[in-house]
């Protein structure tokens, strides 16, 4: 079984290897780097030393008398010896010149020199794996005049200026890499918290949605793009289902209500007329029969609004004039319009679409329902028609009652009945405007509205010609 950790303790743990994986390879480069460089300065530095005693040991050579100083080539091989450079010297027929193994200098001032040479061929074993050779040619006007040959360790190159400065610089760098530990553990903890801080905020905020609490708000502000949309969307998810939670408890109310209605009327008839209270007569039967139409406008109206939200119910697309058909579908009206004395005008050019001619007459039946309905006597509407970019809009205007923004945003919920006030004079089911919305869906288009109360309500469809 799998150790679970918080995602801050992972992230911890994650930016802390990674760091320490980093600085301890980035602390092997720079000592590689470090040895390489300097090895090359020390052997840079080396060489130019041979040259200078190279250089010196041919300045030892007389060309006249084709001979060398041997006081001078004493001296430069005593003084080689002391800094444990063994040097050999023999002329171009091979013959040996001078050695600091076979050292006979002359006696007096050289006396401590020989002591020199003495410890230093006692200190260098040629068979030690470290012992380097080196020779180097004579020459003197481009004439060659002998070979200096430099025995000496290789580790003495280095030194003990050389060996201090290299310490320093490793103790330095295992203080930085000491003092970068921590520093990592802190930013890492400092990241760690920042990424996890917002998501342990979403998780609680998701457990509390799971319980049913819908009436809290991430406020948390990050600079990470992803966590920031996911808060966003977060909140916007629980705005969303708080309100469908509210919209499914007042839809089981209003159901209940929309049921019990016809329910009542039916069961206080049937009961009248089983009691002998009532005759059996025509009227009444129509009545009852009435209610049962209502009962199943309603059950048919719900299950529409489930196959288009489903894209269930096939649309039977074919090209004709939006502004003929709302033409059409105003005459239809045009007796209730006179009635109330108001003003119904169309206006636009003709504008074709590709789309269902049926369930469009209905939106426009709809709306026009509506505006006629909330609009007082002598009142005005105008349904206005447009094209642009091959998008037909449509905009159906009245000067009625209005809505509050409030109820603007909820007009398109199923059951949704705009101020109970209004209603009591206007019958309805509430759906009528939820199957315009999915039907303007399922072609591909939005319906929004925009209204205030007391001034008058617009509704604008949007949708694709083609």
């Amino acid at each position: 079984m799998k150790i679970k950790r918080t995602i801050r303790t992972q992230l911890l743990f994650s930016f802390l290897l990674i760091s320490i994986l980093l600085i301890g390879f980035l602390s092997i480069i720079t000592i590689n780097l470090m040895n390489t460089h300097f090895a090359k300065y020390v052997n840079d530095k080396y060489a130019e030393t041979l040259a200078g005693y190279q250089q010196t040991v041919e300045n030892a050579f007389n060309p006249q008398i084709n001979e060398w100083y041997q006081q001078e080539v004493v001296a430069i091989g005593e003084q080689a010896s002391i800094n444990n450079v063994l040097m050999t010297i023999k002329d171009q027929d091979d013959q040996l010149i001078w050695s600091t193994e076979t050292n006979q200098g002359s006696k007096g001032r050289h006396h401590m020199m020989q002591d020199h040479c003495a410890e230093a061929v006692a200190r260098i074993d040629k068979h030690n794996p470290d012992y380097v050779e080196t020779s180097l040619p004579l020459k003197l006007a481009d004439k060659q005049i002998g070979t200096v040959t430099f025995g000496y360790y290789g580790a003495l190159k280095y030194t003990e200026s050389d060996l201090l400065f290299m310490s320093r610089m490793k103790r330095n760098l295992a203080f930085v890499v000491i003092l970068a530990l921590p520093l990592s553990l802190l930013l890492a903890s400092l990241i760690a918290r920042q990424i996890s801080r917002p998501l342990i905020t979403v998780n609680r905020l998701t457990k509390k949605v799971a319980q049913g609490d819908y009436s809290q708000q991430i406020e948390l502000v990050t600079p990470i793009t992803e966590i920031s949309e996911l808060i966003q969307s977060v909140n916007e998810l629980t705005q969303r289902l708080g309100k469908q939670d509210a919209l499914r408890k007042q839809m089981s109310t209003n159901i209940a209500h929309e049921i019990r209605t016809p329910l009542t009327t039916l069961q206080g008839n049937v009961e009248a007329m089983i009691d002998g209270i009532w005759d059996i007569t025509p009227e009444r039967l129509q009545t009852c029969h009435e209610e049962i139409l209502r009962l199943t406008r309603l059950v048919t109206s719900i299950e529409r609004i489930s196959r288009l939200e489903e894209q269930q119910e096939p649309l039977i697309k074919g090209s004709f004039d939006l502004l003929k058909l709302s033409q059409q579908i105003a005459d239809n009206f045009r007796a209730v319009v006179n009635e109330k004395e108001l003003t119904l005008k169309i206006q636009g050019h003709s504008t074709f679409i590709n789309a269902d001619k049926d369930q469009l007459s209905q939106v426009l039946t709809n709306l026009l329902s509506n505006a006629i309905k909330f609009t007082s006597t002598k009142g005005a509407i105008t349904l206005t028609i447009t094209s642009q970019k091959n998008e037909a809009t449509l905009i159906i205007r009245d000067n009625g009652i209005g809505m509050s923004t409030a109820e603007t945003t909820l007009i398109f919920d199923r059951f949704y009945m705009v101020d109970p006030a209004r209603n009591q004079s206007v019958d309805g089911q509430g759906i009528g405007l939820t199957i315009v919305k999915s039907i303007v869906d399922a072609h591909g288009g939005t319906i929004s509205v925009e209204s205030s109360p007391q001034s008058g309500t617009s509704f604008t469809i949007i949708l694709p010609q083609h």
